[in-house]
């Protein structure tokens, strides 16, 4: 199935500024993230507006794709931004290359189209990818494209070196109960066994679940549990309020009763 419009999908105009398309996302994020309580959160829609972002990320970088540190290299420089789950697990990236050719005069092979690149999982942020013979071109002269790794933006995880620190909702079914609780994770959900009450101030520490760190390893994930009240519709919580009002009930009817009983 093809891909959306992603100026579509975040609702922008072409020619949009990163400051725009960091706003479009965010808001769009609130509205449609599966651990919130937005306008019919839906995973589907939450990952189309990820992939859209991360797609005019990597279309606003090769627009402003640099030479090298000295300014004559053929090399094509340019930084990229990736979720966690691409860092570990790896990814694939359609990148259009910029027609224009340097005032130099080097011109690029690709101008104008888009080629397929495959990023390795395990990526550090921070790193340096080549890919020889896909940069800058004078006579017979190629440089390389290097990308250098970035970690995107993401609304529900904030990144604090290797480590990351999420908020994860749970009812207070889940918190009252204990029990297994689903954590999202780079390479997926994780369930992890509470117990009953478990203090919501108390972070939860799961080891090697975090970022990949450039020696080899992972950071941690780092999760703070944040009970939410119930909705009126809310199945899990539907029995408990049935008791609450029965009981509520009987006690007013029987305060009631005893302040008729006790009337001279």
């Amino acid at each position: 199935m093809p891909q959306r419009d992603p100026y579509e999908v975040l609702g922008l105009a072409r020619g949009a500024t990163l400051a725009q398309v960091k706003r479009a996302f965010r808001q769009r994020a609130r509205q449609t993230h599966p651990d919130g309580r937005g306008d019919g959160a839906s995973e589907a829609a939450f990952d189309e507006a990820r992939s859209a972002y991360i797609r005019l990320l990597d279309e606003l970088a090769m627009a402003a794709a640099t030479t090298g540190s000295d300014g004559s290299s053929l090399d094509l420089v340019t930084r990229l931004h990736f979720t966690p789950r691409e860092l570990v697990l790896g990814t694939e990236r359609r990148l259009a290359y910029p027609v224009h050719p340097r005032s130099d005069g080097a011109t690029l092979p690709a101008g104008g189209r888009t080629l397929e690149f495959t990023f390795p999982p395990m990526t550090a942020v921070g790193a340096r990818l080549r890919w020889a013979g896909h940069g800058w071109q004078r006579g017979r002269a190629r440089g390389a494209l290097v990308v250098e790794v970035a970690s995107s933006e993401m609304p529900s995880a904030a990144v604090k070196g290797d480590d990351l620190r999420t908020v994860q909702p749970i009812s207070m079914v889940e918190w009252l109960r204990g029990g297994e609780v689903s954590i999202s994770a780079p390479e997926g959900r994780v369930v992890v066994t509470l117990e009953p009450r478990h203090p919501p101030a108390t972070k939860l520490r799961l080891s090697a679940r975090g970022l990949p760190r450039g020696k080899g390893g992972r950071g941690d994930l780092i999760v703070t549990l944040q009970p939410r009240w119930p909705l009126p519709e809310d199945a899990a919580w539907s029995p408990l309020l049935a008791a609450h009002r029965t009981l509520h009930s009987g006690l007013l009817d029987l305060f009631s009763t005893r302040a008729d009983a006790e009337e001279p």
